[in-house]
């Protein structure tokens, strides 16, 4: 097998081989998609900033209990 045989590992490769993050996917109904998207258009900045936004915040919320 050459190597343009071999099979393609789906994603693209991490930025920094060393950052411990870990790949999340979220599956969300189109309502919810739009209701994200119009806040990011609001705020300047991406969906998936939104999402780190407001899983930080509720990692917080869940810390003071």
């Amino acid at each position: 097998m050459s190597k343009d045989d071999a099979p393609k590992k789906p994603g693209r490769k991490p930025l920094d081989p060393r950052d411990p993050s870990v790949p999340v996917c979220f599956k969300i109904p189109g309502r919810q998609y739009d209701a994200l998207y119009q806040r990011a258009q609001q705020q300047g900045t991406s969906i998936s900033d939104v999402i780190r936004d407001r899983l930080r915040r509720r990692g917080a919320a869940d810390d003071d209990d």
